[in-house]
């Protein structure tokens, strides 16, 4: 019973292993035939207003409800989502609810819902700001004073991770005022912290070379892929993201048909690379070297599925290939500094 209460009272700052385990806890406890009566009495109601609670989809509560789920208490009735957009829409509807916002954490629930549910950006902005953002603002109250935004960014030692995390919460603002919350953004045009360096990194035509050089024992993937996308990005210039998500049937007669990923929500215009000698060699290299023929994408891991996951924008199993042939670039060429 105790371990119940506490898992309900830290439900929003406790670790997710010690959520997990309370779920466990009070599914053995529940279960025993001992307390059967007790749990219909005592623990469904609190276990009700629980659920009631949590962000539903919530990795928590998926762990909850998994352990155990209340007598009367459907799959349907439960806001079961299958995905953490689909999850933090449900909340974002319970929020709306709601006139007034108790507190930045209420404001920051709404917002990544909506985030989770737009595109994501060109680079792929780590969830990880957003959750140090939540965990640090959640309990403020909606009126922010100026002054800790300055006193947050000053006692912070990674200084580029600061800024992103108060981006993040300049443009919650910006969304509450859109939705009524607050009348005005309460740091908007007072807060001026110091800019980043511009990259000045320019790969250069003989790291190229070095790059398109290096030796591989394997047959198809692994370093053969990363060249040939080198080769490929040459020819057409386009991003990460466009390049993995091109299928076998965007290569036609007249050319290769790529939709920009950044534009697609706007203009969705579509952009033809016209056939040449080169760029019709590179797809072929491309083809020669990908694990699996029958894969519908151009560049497919061993399964035959693309690297890049959509609902995520993220593709960890390219990044890693690509970190391991940077580790060995630098370890058996000249090139000094890692690229991208």
């Amino acid at each position: 019973m105790t371990m119940l209460f506490r898992f309900f009272n830290c439900v929003r700052c406790a670790e997710i292993r010690f959520m997990r385990l309370a779920a466990k806890k009070c599914h053995c406890f529940v279960c025993n035939p001992c307390f059967a009566e007790l749990g219909r009495t005592c623990l469904e109601p609190a276990l009700r207003r629980i659920v009631d609670y949590l962000p539903v989809g919530n990795m928590l509560t998926a762990q909850f409800h998994r352990a155990w789920r209340p007598s009367g208490i459907t799959r349907d009735a439960i806001a079961w989502e299958k995905t953490l957009p689909e999850a933090y829409k449900a909340f974002a509807e319970r929020v709306e609810a709601s006139e007034e916002l108790p507190n930045i954490g209420a404001l920051l629930d709404r917002y990544l819902s909506c985030a989770s549910q737009g595109t994501q950006n060109t680079q792929c902005e780590p969830d990880i700001h957003r959750q140090t953002a939540y965990r640090v603002w959640s309990y403020a109250t909606i009126a922010l004073p100026t002054k800790l935004i300055y006193q947050y960014v000053e006692k912070r030692s990674a200084k580029t991770s600061a800024r992103r995390e108060i981006e993040i919460l300049s443009h919650a603002y910006t969304k509450a005022v859109e939705w009524g919350y607050v009348d005005r953004h309460p740091f908007k045009g007072e807060v001026r912290l110091k800019g980043e360096k511009p990259r000045t990194r320019y790969v250069e035509d003989w790291e190229v070379l070095e790059c398109l050089a290096l030796s591989c024992q394997r047959k198809k993937g692994s370093v053969l892929i990363i060249q040939a996308s080198i080769r490929l990005k040459l020819l057409t210039g386009l991003r990460r993201g466009d390049l993995l998500r091109i299928k076998m049937t965007d290569i036609r007669e007249d050319g290769i048909h790529v939709t920009p990923h950044k534009t697609a929500s706007t203009s969705g215009k579509s952009v033809i690379y016209e056939w040449s000698e080169s760029l019709r060699q590179a797809i072929e290299i491309v083809k020669s070297v990908r694990p699996v023929h029958i894969s519908p994408w151009l560049f497919c891991n061993k399964f035959g599925e693309s690297y890049l996951n959509e609902e995520t924008g993220e593709a960890h199993g390219w990044d890693s290939m690509w970190a391991r042939f940077m580790t060995r670039v630098l370890s058996e060429t000249k090139i000094t500094a890692r690229f991208t």
